[in-house]
């Protein structure tokens, strides 16, 4: 029996009650309530009485009445072990109760359920919670700000050794499920067939429109990639599409929350009113003078990404704004870079005035537009960091907007290059804070891969969503990045040697792969995704030597005997700038099938190529190999392609030209094997007499005398000009089965001529005579082994 049937003891000990008889209780022995202690008393009286006057019916009456009245019934006990196949390995049960610690059994019992049901519990529990997380993607975000400035300043101080901290925390590869999702493969196969213009159309928005709703991650880090991969085909800086994408999210949810009637400016002051009050009383804050509400304005305005606005704003209030509106408008003329006398008069102007004062906003858009690091000495504190930082995106922007490119660091000077910022200086932030900021649970890689996402990490977004398990969105959330180059050019993005290089193809190969058994159709549109040829067309070759649906795949011959294409054949026409040769992959498809082991779907895949060669090649040793075999499958298999091949053959190749003049041989050869295997049916069941005509109408056995140096010449060992070595190799096999044939046919003759006055029956007897000297004869020059043996019987006959 089994544990959890002990486990239930007490449960079914609760009530003193008869069961109504059934299946599995036909006794009627109340089940009794007994505490522990109570039944180690019963137990032990069961036990000692055995001990004492040793086995006996009465004592095994008793111990199997005990089992009953807690719910142990004889009829659940050989049930369970009938059904783990452990009937006669055991001891009966009523042995077992003789020397089982029963009570310590059910108290062990009681806490594993105990434990059991506790981890249900908290698993529903934690179930209910990830559901609540579901909710919204600004929650989420919103409580990942929480505690980030600590972060931040540890990985800060502590960056030279958290720079791979996200390899060290990232979850364990998990052994994925390969599933697919109907609404994405839409879209796939939509791609395939049409064929993927990375100029036009972009997979990540179609992708996007496959993901629900209900999972606004997912969808965030589509919008995101889509975003990135359009501004890669526009040759715009990724760094600066990806602030982008911030400012406008920042600029939507701004002008949703405080709706104004007029202009943007009207919303961030309202949104200033109600967020920071504490500036309407501070006038004090700005080192260059006027309303203190500018600096925060002008802010805000090039956090929604409006510098052009911002502009405007400084033009109007050019006595409260200083020279910043000059070194704005350089800004913005010159594509958000300062000429480098510009540059050296803002940070003179910074380092004189700026910093001295005590208005955060003043000093941060000093900062972006310097693009020195804004937690660099000394520029920003990181109390002004802080400030300016309420949540995840507002840190990333910052950052993101002060990081200065390859090529802008060429026109800074040289004592400013030490205080910039680069990109893989944020990434190796990133990589610090990493899964314990992001995703401290491991249930939401989604917001971490964003965060990845956007600071040009996609590698390790794709291989952070393969360490929890999650192939299918690793696959399709990699795709518009290989399309569009991304996952190739990230090291130039980074402009650095440890920036991480992603195999996608292979990471496609392996889904399409791990596809290919229980959605083989599925497997070839993702196999179509790979933009290699060979790699494509090898994982083509794999998938169809795994699946081996010939059918499906390479197409068919209908009952009038049309071919219908397969699925690669429509491919490959659809799409003929990909240049499939599909003769090609099912020749080399058939050759592996056919090794290893299968040869008979070799045999359709030639078949229905026309490969003749190939398939009379593969059938030919087949055929030989099954000849003198007992009735099979495997022997009815070959005579049944056998037949078949030599029907799709008949009248064709029949030019005597060197290539054609072996083909004929070998389907010659591959004849007379299957009349000699039809031959061998004939004497099996002894019928003697169809079986020498089968025999005869060969032409492979002298019949007079005058055949004899032709056969000898046809039928000598290794082959000859008119059969293969797989004919003439099994000749003296078939003399002797010939040889009885013909010694019964005799007997029968000589008895037919001693009854009959006819004539006939004599000449008859004398033919055979003369086909028997020759046959003799024949054996004889063949020197085939056992000839005198298998000609002796004849010889005394005749």
């Amino acid at each position: 029996m089994s544990l959890m049937e002990l486990g239930e003891l007490l449960e079914r000990s609760e009530a003193l009650v008869v069961r109504e008889r059934s299946d599995d209780y036909r006794d009627g022995i109340p089940r009794l309530k007994r505490s522990l202690a109570q039944i180690e008393v019963d137990v032990q009286k069961v036990s000692a009485a055995r001990g004492a006057v040793g086995r006996n019916t009465v004592n095994e009456a008793r111990a199997v009445r005990l089992l009953a009245e807690y719910g142990f019934e004889t009829s659940t006990f050989n049930r369970n072990f009938k059904l783990a196949n452990l009937d006669g390995l055991v001891e009966s049960y009523t042995d077992f109760v003789s020397y089982v610690d029963l009570p310590s059994l059910l108290e062990r019992n009681f806490e594993e359920g105990a434990s059991e049901t506790k981890t249900k519990a908290e698993n529903a529990a934690q179930n209910l919670y990830k559901k609540a997380l579901d909710s919204r993607l600004e929650k989420d975000l919103a409580s990942a700000r929480s505690g980030l400035w600590n972060d931040i300043e540890q990985t800060l101080q502590h960056s030279s050794s958290k720079l791979d901290n996200f390899k060290a925390t990232r979850v364990k590869k998990q052994q994925a499920v390969v599933s697919i999702d109907p609404d994405y493969f839409n879209v796939i196969k939509s791609f395939v067939t049409s064929g993927v213009n990375t100029n036009v159309d972009n997979p990540a928005d179609a992708l996007r429109r496959a993901v629900h709703d209900s999972d606004p991650h997912v969808a965030a880090c589509f919008d995101l990639v889509a975003v990135l991969a359009y501004e890669t085909s526009r040759n715009t800086n990724l760094i600066r599409a990806a602030r982008r994408v911030l400012e406008k999210q920042f600029r939507a949810r701004l002008e949703a929350k405080y709706p104004a009637i007029g202009s943007l400016r009207d919303s961030i002051a309202l949104f200033l009113r109600t967020e920071t009050p504490e500036l309407a009383d501070d006038d004090a804050g700005s080192s260059v003078g006027g309303s203190a509400t500018l600096w925060p304005q002008i802010f805000f305005l090039l956090r929604c990404g409006a510098a052009g606005e911002a502009l405007e704003l400084l033009d109007q209030s050019y006595e409260d704004g200083g020279h910043y509106s000059g070194f704005l408008r350089n800004f913005v003329e010159n594509e958000e870079s300062l000429e480098e006398e510009t540059l050296k008069e803002l940070i003179q102007e910074y380092s004189l005035r700026v910093v001295r004062g005590s208005d955060t906003y003043q000093k941060a858009c000093y900062i972006l537009l310097a693009r020195i690091d804004p937690l660099g000495e000394p520029y920003l504190s990181r109390e002004d960091v802080h400030r300016l930082s309420k949540s995840v995106e507002d840190y990333l922007w910052l950052m993101m907007f002060c990081i200065c490119t390859d090529e802008e660091r060429l026109s800074v000077p040289k004592e400013l290059q030490s205080h910039q910022l680069l990109l893989a200086d944020l990434q190796a932030q990133i990589r610090g804070l990493g899964t314990q900021h992001f995703d401290p649970e491991g249930r939401r890689p989604f917001l971490f891969v964003w965060v990845l996402l956007l600071t040009g990490q996609f590698a390790s977004s794709l291989e952070y969503l393969l360490a929890h398990g999650d192939v299918l969105n690793s696959v399709h959330l990699g795709l518009p990045l290989y399309y569009s180059k991304l996952l190739q050019t990230e090291r130039q993005m980074v402009g650095r040697a440890e920036a991480k290089l992603f195999d996608y193809e292979l990471l496609l190969d392996e889904y399409s792969s791990g596809l290919a058994l229980s959605c083989p159709a599925e497997a070839v549109y993702y196999a179509f995704l790979i933009e290699n040829r060979v790699k494509r067309e090898e994982l083509l070759l794999k998938i169809l030597v795994e699946v081996k649906y010939v059918g499906v795949f390479l197409g068919r011959i209908n009952e009038e005997n049309v071919r219908i294409p397969g699925l690669l054949e429509e491919l490959a026409t659809e799409r003929p700038e990909l240049k499939l040769d599909l003769a090609e992959l099912a020749s080399a498809a058939a050759e592996k099938i056919a090794s290893s082991g299968d040869p008979y779907t070799a045999l359709e895949i030639y078949f229905l190529e026309e490969n003749d060669a190939a398939a009379l090649d593969l059938i030919l040793p087949g055929m030989s190999l099954e000849l003198f075999a007992q009735a099979s499958f495997d022997r009815d298999q070959a005579l049944s392609y056998s037949r078949r091949l030599l029907g799709l053959t008949k009248g064709k190749h029949s030019d005597q030209t060197r290539g054609k003049g072996l083909f004929m041989r070998k389907r010659r050869s591959l004849d007379v094997l299957v009349k000699v295997a039809q031959f061998l049916d004939l004497y099996r069941r002894n019928d003697k007499v169809r079986a020498w005509k089968a025999l005869t109408e060969m032409e492979i056995l002298p019949l007079h005398r005058e055949e004899l140096s032709n056969r000898v010449k046809d039928m000598a060992f290794g082959g000859s000009l008119r059969f293969d070595r797989l004919v003439t190799n099994v000749g003296g096999e078939i003399f002797a089965v010939a040889m009885d044939t013909l010694h019964t046919l005799l007997l029968k003759e000589q008895v037919e001529a001693r009854k009959s006055k006819d004539n006939a029956a004599r000449l008859r007897l004398q033919e055979l005579e003369g086909v028997a000297k020759t046959m003799i004869a024949f054996g004889s020059i063949m020197k085939y082994n056992g000839a005198e043996v298998y000609s002796l019987p004849v010889l005394l006959g005749i």
